[in-house]
């Protein structure tokens, strides 16, 4: 199909046709008096009346007394497709007509589509239990899919007599494959043939999924459209995708004339919330089944759904167990050889996991190889595709050169790709098949054309037998394997994990010991310098130059001021490695502790310390908090230029993060942090550009307080403007 051609068909508005197919009624009623909205045309075949003459008019004048009291008792019930269908009688002035009744709710209204009801057809439960009870009975004994799908469409053949009843299965790209067939003399065999996506597009098999079951009574009846057509002046028609009655495409219907079907019903088979299937039923004649029967066959449909699920979920168990063993095996490796040496050492274990002719991966900077695939040059470029496809991603194809075009030169080794990242590397451990040239047999040569003339687009006119030759496509990676790479990949992580958070703990354990070595090493002779230059300048200090006086006191300086960096590296190298010690802590005491150990220099500095309000107690590593408190406060103080200084701390219930939390905050009125330096000052050593005029400082003061916070799992943050002062917010948890 060309393009222009199939986006006609992907457009058509399918689910808002407008109008009913003419074996049935369409009412939509506003509730509560059930006044007549909406109406089908058809009015004057059933009821001897044109439709206009009905909008208005409240439903009820239309039933029978019986009929009115059953219509009353479904709607307060609630449970509107329990009841369905109901026995419905409309009396005439001429006689008294039978339907069944069925009800839904669309846009606001209460919609009542009937069908004529067949001879004396009994409604009731029981009718419908003894219609399913043998199809149960022989779905619940089928032990393989095909089996299943066998049973299902000679019961839909039974409870219906559809001349042809097709099991239509889809693969990954929605094309379809009869897989079972019921077949009555005389009706020619679709079995194992393939249709195109094209013949059930996108919107129908959204339709399929939303409504499990449709029939077309009769291809060649005349639609009754709705009337009126809209809802509402400017508005949209009324979407009947739930609607039993629903008008068809007549791009489909004339499809249906070309295969010799003149009634058809589909029901879908579901595997979870995603199409797999359809029950399509075919009759060279019209075919009218009763709602009670469809009901039958819907449920035919759900219960082979079922099947399918329980049948496919033993075998994966069954393989799972298969690949655990094989997964063990291949963990054994790991523990004993390391990740690289194991797999070097896997070689056709690693191609059996998955069913492959080939294998590679690359860990350090070399491709290793086992069976057939790609050259190294070629290996390079399709990791570096899979690094921008699908990073991080398990990813299978059985048709690699389709979405990589340079795999055409290597398809006859690797047509088929299943691919696994190794842990955050970029590498990947790549499986290859061969290609398997297929023969499919389409149902006629899968083309819809359109019409120069009318712009029309028509379905195919022959569904004999086509033959297609597939190249480039390997046996198809089923669900249970590509789960068995997802597995390998997990091994692979947390063995790879295992490796390093042990080589982790290790490291940390020499950088602790290493930090508090070279702490006190480095400060012993920072002290014995210091030390020395005040003895110098105690004893020699009045023989010596005022340069030479400077000099000792900037020696001092210096020392006091390694020693302060020395003390905020070894503090910070030690923060996140240390658990915390939590506990419930008076955030009250904790400030007036901290503000003991500031009290000097918030007097030598005049600054006014404000309480907002009082602080909450809080569970949280006491010590580390303080420190957070200290470092904000001691900040605040120092760099503030203003004669009168203040500082305020606080804490406010607010959203963050789109969840309430207790945020605490220090402002003061100092004199501000350029927005260009804001990210700056949180870095280890930095401080803030022109703030060496308010005093000493080694810039590992917020570093700390940042990091103690996000231990904790919250998140500090800052507004300031230069002149203006600083504001800190800060959680203890996110």
């Amino acid at each position: 199909m060309n393009e222009q051609a199939r986006d006609a068909c992907e457009r058509e508005p399918i689910h808002i046709p407008g109008a009913i197919q003419s074996h049935g009624l369409f009412f939509a009623l506003q509730e509560p008096d059930l006044t007549i909205a909406h109406i089908s045309a058809n009015t004057q075949e059933f009821l001897g009346a044109p439709a206009a003459s009905f909008l208005g008019r409240p439903l009820q004048d239309m039933l029978s007394p019986e009929s009115a009291r059953v219509l009353e008792s479904v709607l307060n019930s609630g449970r509107l497709e329990a009841a369905n269908p109901m026995a419905i009688k409309i009396q005439t002035a001429e006689k008294q007509l039978d339907f069944e009744g069925i009800v839904h709710r669309l846009q606001g209204l209460l919609v009542l589509e009937l069908e004529p009801r067949q001879g004396d057809e009994d409604l009731s439960f029981i009718t419908f239990y003894h219609a399913v009870q043998h199809s149960m009975s022989r779905l619940e004994k089928a032990n393989t899919a095909e089996l299943a799908l066998q049973i299902s469409a000679e019961e839909v053949a039974r409870l219906t007599s559809f001349a042809r009843v097709m099991v239509y299965q889809f693969d990954e790209e929605w094309h379809g494959k009869v897989v079972a067939e019921a077949l009555h003399t005389g009706m020619d065999s679709y079995l194992g043939l393939h249709f195109p996506s094209s013949d059930i597009p996108a919107q129908a098999r959204r339709l399929y999924s939303l409504n499990s079951l449709r029939l077309i009574a009769d291809v060649a009846y005349t639609p009754a459209p709705i009337i009126p057509s809209i809802q509402q002046p400017g508005g949209t028609p009324l979407d009947l995708s739930h609607s039993t009655l629903r008008s068809v495409s007549p791009v489909h219907l004339e499809y249906l004339r070309n295969m010799g079907v003149f009634a058809s019903m589909s029901i879908s088979i579901m595997e979870e919330d995603r199409l797999w299937g359809l029950l399509a039923c075919h009759h060279s004649s019209p075919h009218f089944v009763s709602f009670q029967a469809r009901s039958a066959c819907r449920f035919i449909g759900q219960l082979v759904s079922q099947q399918l699920h329980t049948i496919q979920a033993r075998q994966q168990s069954q393989q799972r167990a298969i690949l655990r063993e094989k997964l063990a095996k291949i963990r054994l490796h790991f523990q004993e050889r390391g990740l690289l040496k194991a797999l070097e050492m896997l070689g056709s274990d690693l191609l059996d996991i998955v069913g492959a002719g080939g294998a590679a991966f690359n860990l350090q900077g070399s491709w290793q190889r086992f069976g057939e695939g790609p050259e190294p040059q070629q290996l390079d470029a399709l990791q570096t595709y899979l690094q921008l496809r699908a990073p991080g991603d398990v990813f299978s194809t059985d048709h690699l050169a389709r979405v990589y075009g340079p795999a055409e030169d290597y398809f006859e080794k690797a047509s088929g790709l299943l691919a696994v990242p190794l842990a955050n590397s970029g590498a990947y451990l790549l499986w290859f098949r061969p290609e398997i040239v297929r023969t499919v047999y389409w149902a006629g040569e899968p083309e819809k054309v359109e019409d120069p003339i009318s712009n029309r687009l028509h379905p195919r006119t022959s569904f004999a037998s086509w033959k297609e030759v597939q190249r480039q496509r390997s046996a198809p990676w089923d669900k249970g394997v590509v789960e068995a790479a997802a597995d390998l990949r997990m091994l692979i992580v947390s063995e790879e994990l295992e490796r390093l958070n042990s080589e982790l703990k290790r490291s940390n354990a020499e950088l602790d010991e290493f930090a508090s070595i070279a702490s006190h090493d480095l400060k012993e002779p920072l002290r014995g310098m210091r030390n020395y230059a005040q003895f110098v300048a105690i004893d020699e200090g009045p023989k010596l130059s005022i340069a030479s006086q400077e000099r000792l006191q900037t020696i001092q300086k210096l020392g006091e001021k390694t020693e302060l960096l020395i003390d905020g590296l070894y503090q910070y190298s030690r923060l996140g490695r240390l658990a915390l010690a939590r506990q419930e802590t008076d955030l009250n005491e904790l400030l007036s502790d901290v503000i003991l150990r500031l009290q000097a220099l918030f007097t030598e500095r005049g600054v006014r310390l404000i309480k907002a309000e009082p602080l909450p107690r809080v569970i949280c590593d006491r010590h580390k908090v303080g420190e957070v408190f200290y470092n904000l406060l001691l900040n605040a103080a120092k760099y503030n230029d203003k004669e009168d200084k203040w500082v305020t701390v606080g804490c406010r219930q607010e959203k963050f993060r789109n969840k309430e939390s207790l945020v605490f905050f220090i402002q003061d009125n100092g004199i501000g942090i350029p927005a260009n330096q804001q990210k700056r000052i949180f870095s280890i050593f930095k401080r803030g550009l022109g703030s060496e005029k308010f005093g000493k400082g080694t810039g590992t003061g917020l570093t700390i307080a940042r990091r103690i916070v996000e231990t904790h799992g919250g998140h500090l943050w800052l507004e300031s403007a230069p002149g203006e002062g600083t504001i800190f917010f800060w959680t203890l948890s996110s």
